[in-house]
Formats: structure tokens, sequence, C-alpha cells
């Protein structure tokens, strides 16, 4: 996997996939899912952008929150 920024329209399949059973799942979870889908190495998941804000290989970087995530019917 080349470094660089994944794009919204690449990630989120693999985000939906993370949340196709319908169960409410913490932030963190989905990006762990995503990491493994990709198959990011610890290396790739430690650079970051010159900001220092965010994985230079993933677009989100969960923060130590409770944020859950949820498919719902419209």
């Amino acid at each position: 996997m080349d470094a660089t920024l994944l794009s919204y329209e690449v990630i989120m399949p693999a985000v939906l996939v993370a949340l196709a059973d319908g169960k409410e799942r913490p932030l963190r979870e989905v990006y762990e899912q995503v990491c493994q889908h990709y198959a990011f190495t610890p290396e790739q998941l430690a650079q970051t952008l010159p900001s220092g804000r965010q994985s230079n290989a993933l677009m989100f970087k969960p923060a130590p929150c409770s944020f859950a995530y949820q498919l719902t019917p419209r």
C-alpha cells in the first residue's frame, strides 16, 4: 500500500462493511477494521501529514472519545 492519503471514496466501502451488521460500533473499532481491510502496517499508520494531525495513510484517526456509529434505515 502506497503511503498516500486515501480519499473518502476509497475508504467509505470499508467503513460500510465494518457497519454492515447494523450494530453500533465505537469509532476506534471502525478505524481498526478499516486498517485491517487495507493491511496498513504500524509504520504506515505512524506517518502523519505535515500538520501532524492525521495519519498519512488514513483520512481519519479516532480521538480518545466516546463517539459511536451505526447504519440505520432511512
